[in-house]
């Protein structure tokens, strides 16, 4: 692996890269608590029967039939 400060990049340099690094590691930390916290209450929804689930077959049926009628007009 090559060392990065034996070339001719600075300490400050290397060491901005470093922090930014971080920083994006943080948020996507922050974007995976987010989407878990998000799922976990849609799987408390659908276990509570919250929520009504649908088929995803007919929704698309649904959707490419209203398209298709569009299309015709």
């Amino acid at each position: 692996m090559t060392d990065f400060r034996k070339e001719n990049y600075s300490d400050e340099f290397l060491d901005d890269l470093e922090n930014g690094l971080n920083h994006i590691d943080s948020i996507h930390t922050s974007i995976d608590d987010v989407c878990i916290e998000e799922v976990t209450k849609r799987k408390d929804d659908i276990e509570c029967h919250n929520i009504k689930l649908v088929n995803g077959d007919d929704v698309f049926s649904k959707i490419d039939y209203n398209l298709n009628r569009s299309n015709c007009n």
